[in-house]
């Protein structure tokens, strides 16, 4: 398949970046195609704010040259820990492109090659990076970031600022539970909560295959009151607002997860969901690699359930 104009432009700026530029990023102004963009689309994993009605009203200033403003805004890419480039600014504007057909006209656009979205406090829009961003610039789901964020709070305590490294240090103990479950973050947006998903992921090097079981039945099932995916399920519909008040809660909700896990693991039901001290040890203990990576201690549980007592029964 032949490459598009972009692609091959991409694809140099990375040689230079890697060769005489010494890491600097590449930026020039591009006579900006369908082809490209539809090219573009594909070093992404999701954009943070998709914006229907926005795309819109660009594909229709893209149609001439009588009604695209060249404002400098920028298409850009960052370059992951692999070296691949990975859109991370630009998305509506390479959705218009491609709505746009055979008008004879490119609009001009500026685009960045290597830029580090990680560097900047906020963006053009003057939003603040999330999470989600992090996880997108470094080739992960963008839902990735969220479950990054529920996770570490439940298993080192209250993290600041969710960036790259903790995505990345996360993914390096468990690529794969953390990559399927932000998959299915963004397939099932119906009870996705990233508290529930983060004890998911907590669970997931207990037992991979069957945490990834209980995940997709999760999303995919009903069952009984007593089964521990129902239990989950039910306790996700009345309390999930719960876990927006105060992190206290959200970690709750996160080690309440987890625990609804290892019944699935010993086979055991159970009517009332609990938070399950012993089991919780056992899982986080399975993360140690996570201390030499963030430098950092993992969460005794049995320590967090003695300093949230009060809370503790009040949810019981």
């Amino acid at each position: 398949m032949m490459k598009s104009k972009l692609q091959v432009f991409v694809e140099s700026a990375l040689v230079d970046i890697r060769g005489p530029r010494k890491g600097r990023p590449v930026a020039d102004v591009f006579d900006f195609d369908s082809e490209s963009a539809a090219w573009a689309l594909t070093t992404t994993l999701g954009n943070r704010d998709p914006r229907a009605n926005h795309v819109d009203r660009l594909r229709v200033a893209m149609g001439s040259d009588e009604t695209w403003n060249f404002d400098g805004d920028a298409i850009s890419f960052a370059i992951d820990d692999h070296g691949n480039p990975r859109l991370f600014e630009g998305h509506h504007r390479c959705e218009a492109r491609v709505l746009v057909k055979n008008s004879g006209f490119d609009p001009l656009v500026t685009v960045t090659v290597g830029s580090r979205p990680r560097a900047q406090d906020t963006r053009g829009d003057k939003q603040k990076w999330t999470p989600r961003d992090h996880a997108t610039a470094s080739g992960w789901p963008s839902r990735c970031g969220d479950i990054t964020s529920a996770f570490l709070r439940a298993a080192v305590g209250y993290v600041r600022s969710i960036e790259h490294t903790h995505v990345n240090a996360v993914g390096a103990v468990c690529p794969d539970g953390l990559r399927i479950l932000g998959e299915l973050a963004l397939t099932n947006s119906r009870l996705s909560n990233s508290n529930i998903l983060g004890g998911m992921l907590l669970a997931w090097p207990s037992d991979p295959s069957k945490v990834e079981k209980f995940a997709e039945m999760y999303f995919a099932e009903q069952f009984g009151k007593e089964h521990p995916v129902g239990v989950l399920r039910q306790w996700a519909r009345d309390h999930a607002k719960d876990a927006g008040r105060a992190n206290a809660e959200r970690t709750r909700l996160t080690y309440r997860a987890a625990s609804a896990v290892g019944l699935f693991l010993r086979d055991e039901t159970r009517a009332k969901l609990k938070v399950d001290g012993k089991t919780l040890t056992k899982m986080i203990g399975r993360w140690s690699g996570l201390e030499s990576i963030l430098n950092t201690r993992l969460v005794q549980p049995a320590d967090w359930i003695r300093d949230h007592p009060a809370k503790q029964q009040a949810a019981e």
